[in-house]
């Protein structure tokens, strides 16, 4: 699993004793830290998937608990006077819990890890198990958002349109870095 978030662009490194939000990972200036004695394979994946969910030039602003992050991401909607429906305000407006669950998913269906290693049932202040059959169904929110965040296609009919596989199929795992640059049109 660590192999593959270096991969695909999301830095990582052993901690032991790191300790963050999430007992044994803890997310420092965009890099995940990790202690290997202490963390799920459910809050590795998780927490990886804030990251790749943030789009590249924002991913250094991301420590312990994301707020100050995601605050000066969203700030930057209005201050750089980013358009609406541009790629990248697209993608700062995916970046919750939900996008990260279903991103966690999908990354850990690819490496191939058990449903119920991915979302624990217990999870999720006891909901785990209704999150991880929305999921398995297409029917959870994030995996709306991971599409409109460009990340992924939701529904067969839509990706067949498309040419391409749906959710828990991504068509990137990361948000790049130029998201600025592309039109919205």
């Amino acid at each position: 699993m660590i192999r593959f978030f270096e991969s695909i662009g999301i830095s990582t490194q052993a901690q032991p004793g790191a300790n963050g939000f999430i007992p044994g990972v803890l997310i420092q200036n965009g890099t995940l830290l990790y202690d290997l004695e202490v963390a799920s394979l459910a809050d590795l994946l998780h927490e990886a998937a804030h990251l790749a969910i943030t789009p590249m030039e924002y991913r250094h602003l991301m420590s312990k608990g994301l707020m100050s992050g995601l605050r000066a991401m969203f700030d930057s909607l209005e201050r750089d006077n980013i358009e609406p429906d541009s790629p990248l305000s697209k993608a700062i407006m995916q970046c919750s819990e939900t996008e990260a669950t279903a991103w966690a998913y999908a990354a850990g269906i690819h490496l191939g890890i058990k449903p119920c290693d991915i979302i624990d049932a217990k999870s999720y202040d006891g909901t785990g198990h209704d999150i991880l059959k929305a999921l398995q169904m297409n029917a959870y929110v994030g995996i709306n958002g991971l599409h409109h965040a460009g990340m992924c296609v939701n529904g067969k009919g839509m990706a067949a349109l498309r040419g391409t596989e749906p959710y828990p199929h991504m068509q990137r795992w990361v948000q790049p870095a130029g998201l600025s640059k592309l039109s919205p049109y």
